[in-house]
């Protein structure tokens, strides 16, 4: 694994040097998805139907405890929900792949390996 580029690392672009507006360069990969894009995705690799489903924010949290989840990490999991309709997660930017020196994978890839193991 080569080493982490200390100027990403710190919060700058590799390409420009330039300071990014926040504390750390934002880690994402190269295109977004919302779950919609993750349900189409995982359909094609089964062949199966896979809808996503939207609940509210108390309902999901006591499906989860109800499955098994403590509460405050059911509470915590569901701040990246939230963080997700807000569009935080709207944002692409090249410093990880920059950094860790190779493309980012790509969810159809890790979903791939994930449903090769089950």
């Amino acid at each position: 694994m080569p080493p982490l580029r200390h100027d990403a690392v710190r919060g700058r672009t590799p390409e420009s040097g330039k300071q990014t507006d926040s504390r750390a360069s934002p880690l994402t990969a190269p295109r977004t998805l919302d779950f919609a894009d993750v349900a189409g995705i995982l359909g094609d690799l089964t062949g199966r139907t896979v809808t996503r489903v939207v609940m509210d924010d108390d309902e999901w949290t006591s499906a989860a405890v109800a499955g098994g989840m403590s509460r405050p990490v059911a509470e915590f999991a569901l701040t990246m929900f939230a963080a997700s309709r807000n569009g935080e997660f709207n944002t692409t930017d090249p410093t990880l792949e920059a950094t860790v020196g190779h493309p980012a994978r790509t969810v159809q890839e890790v979903l791939e390996t994930a449903l090769r193991t089950i």
